[in-house]
């Protein structure tokens, strides 16, 4: 800390010219250089804020607020919010529309459940990310990395907690990184099967169909705003479902779910076929 100069009106009168010009300056850049101090203090506690467009393989477009200790994502597709900060990083999923809410655990959320109320969330994969460098696009710097079968870009320049960046990782199904994910592609090899067994339609069968390059994930745009508490406060007076999926899909994407597993025709763990439910259908 710079240590403070004081000088009394009898001291000044007493200096000649050339040394009171010397201690005014002197005690001028000692008030700057304490102004200077406090308002970088001030401006580090203001939070940092990020608004992304994302384009996701399944889930559609999603835009996403970033700062370090929250994120939210707002999904076009399924109409639903989700939002997770710090302390205790639960995830809410909500639908401003309809107001309801799901509630839960980091380790209980994915994208694929919100697509499928069959899947299981699993832990993010861990794999060895292969270092291609560090890139500019669009004024953001990202780092490039090689996951075995396909790429995976992080941004540089977003500071996120860890809890943060899993949570897009869990949405995205991307390998594990405490960054966040700008781009992710695979390639597919694709496999051809007469029938989708019930392991197959839980993992989300559709990736197993299709060859060639993938693109997951990739970042329409992003862009530094300031800071607003409001684009991270949880909602109030919804009502609370018990599943994930009781949320995303809902009204017609409900029925178009259920219409294409009926559609399928997969098979039971026994080896039996499913029969279809008819009991409501003259209801």
């Amino acid at each position: 800390m710079a240590e403070t100069v004081r000088y009394d009106a009898r001291v000044l009168r007493s200096l000649e010219p050339g040394k009171l010009l010397r201690a005014l300056i002197s005690a001028a850049l000692v008030l700057l250089s304490s102004t200077s101090v406090a308002v970088n203090a001030a401006e580090h506690k203001i939070p940092t804020e990020w608004v992304l467009v994302q384009n996701e393989d399944s889930c559609g477009m999603d835009t996403i607020y970033v700062t370090h200790d929250a994120v939210k994502i707002i999904n076009n597709r399924l109409g639903c919010h989700l939002l997770a900060k710090a302390p205790d990083w639960k995830v809410h999923c909500f639908q401003p529309k309809e107001k309801i809410e799901w509630i839960g655990k980091m380790e209980d959320f994915s994208g694929g459940a919100m697509l499928n109320p069959y899947f299981t969330p699993t832990r993010p994969e861990v794999i060895p990310l292969r270092p291609l460098g560090t890139l500019t696009a669009k004024g953001l710097s990202y780092k490039k990395y090689g996951t075995g079968n396909g790429l995976l870009f992080v941004a540089c320049d977003i500071s996120i907690a860890p809890k943060g960046a899993e949570l897009l990782v869990r949405l995205y199904n991307t390998p594990s990184v405490a960054a966040l994910p700008l781009y992710s592609s695979t390639y597919l090899k694709g496999t051809r099967m007469a029938k989708m067994t019930a392991a197959q339609v839980n993992s989300g069968f559709t990736d197993d169909l299709r060859s060639g390059l993938r693109v997951n994930l990739a970042t329409e745009s992003c862009k530094k705003i300031p800071y607003r508490a409001s684009d991270f406060e949880f909602p109030t007076n919804y009502k609370r479902l018990p599943a994930l999926a009781s949320v995303t899909l809902t009204g017609d994407r409900k029925s178009q779910f259920n219409e294409m597993l009926d559609n399928v025709g997969f098979m039971s763990p026994t080896g039996n076929e499913k029969q279809k439910d008819t009991s409501q259908q003259h209801h």
